[in-house]
């Protein structure tokens, strides 16, 4: 019989007050500074070694993904859906155009 193991209920950050299930990861992350990788060619450093692979091959690289949307290449196609996709965009009161950032 396999073992069900429950899920980790959610932790709310002191610092920015959002909720993690790995809190101590999330704190290392974004609010001590702690840095464990260090890219050799530029000195960018990093909390894991994922985003180090992804700096990697993004900047020295040149590395770029299609988006499935819209068809131009980026660097971080997630930065680029979330913000030009999936954001609330707002209208310009100046020529009513809609934009994510004004």
């Amino acid at each position: 019989m396999p073992s069900m193991q429950k899920s980790k209920k959610p932790s709310r950050c002191d610092i920015c007050a959002r909720e993690f299930t790995n809190l101590k990861h999330h704190i290392n992350q974004q609010h001590s500074g702690l840095k464990n990788y260090e890219c050799g060619d530029c000195g960018y450093s990093c909390y894991l070694k994922t985003d180090l692979e992804r700096h990697i091959l993004t900047v020295h690289d040149k590395h770029r993904t299609p988006c499935p949307i819209c068809g131009k290449t980026y660097s971080d196609l997630r930065q680029h859906i979330r913000l030009v996709h999936e954001g609330k965009k707002l209208t310009c009161p100046d020529c009513n155009k809609s934009y994510t950032n004004l």
